[in-house]
């Protein structure tokens, strides 16, 4: 038979295992705070053994994470001449070290540890309020890699680390990515790995996530640049993409990602861009 003693035993014990599991949580929420600006994405599983001949070259980079308020003189000269090997623009060093700044993260690639720079991405991130909850949104910035590097995953892996360290931390906060595409090779990364990508050809875009671009693009659009909220498109002549970047061929235009973004974005040859937003949930 059940006393209240039985009853008082399972009740502490239940509450023991609670505040046993609250205590190894915060333990690895304070562990990952401390290491968090120093870890080097998935150099554990394949920056240590850049030259192994079955690893894909595209996989032999290391890439790094930092502030980009700690970055010196000679490092953002350094992005900045890379940049301008990819991207055809008048853009000066103090109009990019701004744009840098504005971002949270400076995430750079190089072909060793003390090697070259062959790629690099910027992301930010902000919150804003729905309905009287709060939303996470990750902006991802300028995002660029030597050509014998395009292709590999690395944006991916990026991204994903950043999207599980929120969805880890804020199981319950709705998560939201917006970048500023400016080719049809970036738009095919976000429709082809996440499902609900906006603006999109089958599916109009939601007021809320229509809201959220639009604020975007006022922080981002310089004053010589015109935003059409209509298409999402940022009309620019600041820089474009070098021709060898991203080839549109009339077998890319079949897939109807390739076409609408060609249709929408009809002047992204000329350097032209258009926001996108992708909605995060467990599933993705």
């Amino acid at each position: 038979t059940w006393t209240i003693g039985h009853c008082l035993c399972i009740c502490l014990v239940f509450l023991a295992g609670l505040l046993l599991l609250k205590f190894l949580f915060k333990a690895a929420k304070y562990i990952f705070v401390i290491f968090r600006d120093y870890f080097v994405l998935w150099n554990v599983a394949f920056g240590a053994h850049p030259t192994r001949r079955n690893i894909s070259h595209r996989m032999r980079l290391h890439p790094y994470v930092c502030n980009p308020l700690l970055l010196d003189k000679i490092s953002f000269n350094e992005l900045f001449t890379f940049g301008k090997t990819m991207v055809a623009t008048d853009i000066t060093i103090d109009t990019f070290r701004k744009t840098v700044l504005a971002y949270k993260y400076v995430i750079i690639f190089r072909e060793r540890l003390d090697g070259s720079l062959r790629g690099m991405c910027l992301l930010g991130k902000d919150t804003v309020d729905k309905n009287g909850q709060k939303c996470t949104i990750l902006k991802m910035g300028l995002a660029l890699f030597h050509n014998y590097y395009q292709g590999g995953p690395f944006l991916y892996y990026i991204l994903l680390y950043h999207l599980i360290r929120e969805k880890m931390f804020h199981p319950r906060t709705p998560l939201y990515v917006t970048a500023k595409l400016f080719s049809y090779k970036s738009y095919l990364v976000f429709v082809n790995s996440i499902k609900k990508v906006y603006p999109r050809y089958d599916e109009p875009i939601p007021d809320f996530e229509r809201q959220i671009l639009d604020d975007f693009a006022k922080t981002v659009c310089f004053p010589n640049e015109v935003y059409y909220p209509e298409s999402f498109v940022l009309e620019r002549e600041l820089s474009s993409m070098k021709t060898h970047v991203a080839v549109l061929t009339e077998r890319d235009l079949e897939n109807p990602h390739i076409r609408f973004f060609a249709t929408q974005n009809p002047g992204w040859e000329k350097g032209h861009c258009m926001f996108t937003i992708a909605v995060i949930t467990w599933s993705d």
